[in-house]
């Protein structure tokens, strides 16, 4: 009997040996793996207490989230939420100093290169006596991970590098990490207006505005973006689009409002939607006409020549704004001085540009319809030259000078421009002015030979 009980020690005792020789783990690896079965993540007592402190937080009982996001400082000196959310309490029971020294703290511990210049730029408003403003910058560097504003900013460093593809993956790889980080969604917006995909850039730019609103640059390019997709079929625009554009390009000028290139493209976009949207179609004749009395009274359009106004004072040299100041004083004028000033600007463009003959027809068109309002004896246009005029003629004579304006700029146009896409419209333009100065009683003077 002792015999068998020795026998079956012994294997057992052999078993053991040959078990623990075989799964035995080579000794630089017992130290990496944990001495359990399966994984395990150690629980962070930090995390615990920060959901508790925002549970706390957001129901407005700050004491109690107060001494949750201590305990978790306390737990983990580096935990940079802990200190984020003890400045939340400070701001909200009005102890600037102290929520200023957390925020900072936090900064501290995150040591946020991807916003640095937002970090100088909170700092001098905070050494120049704006705490409020440096604290809302301070706080938009803490509302983003980390881990994400890492990515986004090698992402950019791979953008200046030409590695558009590398840098497309760690924006993507922060939307993931972040995702409410309106930054990496903007990137990623630009690359695809680069390459004129507009709808889906529009997309990634209305998620950048989702996220932050305070930024006039993702503002500026969600208009941008539905412009262009709002003009992809000319033939048919996108109204609704048209109009979201001009909304945007409004919110980007009240965030910045001297940002000359957001005031230009309102100025364009608001010239676009109002031609379009008072036009009047005759069936009868199947021509189309502006409705004057809407666009006189447009408030949008008043808008758009203040914007232009603006923008030539800022640029005189611009031949765009010159031109586009034309169009907005076209439509909406009122008086023959606002007719007039129309025609200067347009020359003007000419001057800049001298290849723009176009333009004749628009002059053109621009006189006959300032020979269609009939203004009170105040507003006309009397100069020296043509006061002998108005005292022979009367107020008649007013109608009769705009008409041979405009004649003289379509056969300006005519002359040059033998191929113009305005011809045909030009001479039954000529046609009508002549008719309708037939009936005027008397012929004004030739303007191509001086008075």
């Amino acid at each position: 009997m002792k015999n068998k009980l020795h026998t079956l020690l012994a294997c057992i005792l052999i078993t053991q040996i040959s078990f623990g020789s075989s799964y035995a783990a080579p000794k630089d690896e017992k130290k990496d793996k944990p001495d359990t079965a399966y994984n395990v993540t150690i629980p962070r007592f930090e995390d615990h207490h920060l959901k508790n402190a925002d549970w706390y937080f957001d129901r407005g009982l700050y004491r109690q989230a107060y001494n949750e996001y201590y305990v978790s400082i306390r737990l983990n000196p580096t935990f940079w939420k802990g200190y984020r959310g003890i400045g939340n309490v400070f701001m909200q029971e009005g102890n600037i100093k102290l929520a200023l020294e957390y925020y900072l703290k936090a900064i501290n511990v995150i040591n946020p290169v991807y916003a640095a210049r937002t970090l100088r730029s909170a700092k001098t408003d905070i050494n120049t006596g704006d705490v409020m403003l440096g604290i809302r910058k301070l706080q938009k560097i803490l509302r983003i991970d980390p881990k994400a504003g890492n990515l986004t900013d090698e992402g950019i460093k791979l953008l200046v590098e030409g590695k558009n593809k590398d840098a497309q993956k760690k924006f993507e790889e922060a939307i993931v990490v972040d995702p409410q980080y309106a930054l990496p969604y903007y990137k990623l917006g630009n690359m695809l207006y680069e390459t004129k995909k507009y709808p889906d850039a529009m997309g990634y730019y209305e998620k950048a505005v989702k996220y932050e609103k305070s930024e006039f640059a993702y503002f500026y390019a969600l208009a941008n973006a539905s412009y262009k997709v709002a003009f992809k079929n000319k033939k048919q625009v996108d109204t609704a689009l048209l109009k979201r554009a001009i909304s945007n390009y409004r919110v980007a000028l009240v965030l910045y409002p001297r940002d000359y290139d957001a005031m230009f493209n309102l100025a364009t976009a608001i010239i676009d939607d109002v031609a379009r949207s008072a036009i009047v179609v005759n069936e009868a004749e199947k021509t189309t006409t502006h409705n004057r009395e809407a666009m006189m009274n447009s408030k949008n359009l008043k808008e758009a020549v203040n914007l232009l106004e603006r923008y030539v004072e800022n640029k005189p040299m611009d031949v765009n704004g010159r031109l586009y100041l034309g169009k907005a004083y076209t439509l909406w004028a009122k008086k023959p001085f606002q007719f007039l000033t129309a025609v200067d600007e347009y020359k003007k463009a000419m001057v800049l540009d001298p290849n723009l003959t176009n333009l004749h027809y628009d002059i053109g068109i621009t006189y006959y319809v300032a020979s269609t309002i009939y203004p009170a004896s105040e507003d006309l246009p009397i100069t020296p030259e043509t006061s002998k005029f108005y005292v022979r003629f009367g107020k008649k004579y007013y109608r009769g000078d705009m008409l041979a304006e405009a004649k003289a700029s379509f056969n300006r146009y005519l002359m040059s421009n033998l191929r113009g896409k305005e011809r045909k419209t030009s001479q039954n333009y000529l046609e009508l002015i002549e008719k309708q100065m037939s009936t005027l009683g008397f012929r004004p003077p030739d303007k191509e030979k001086g008075y």
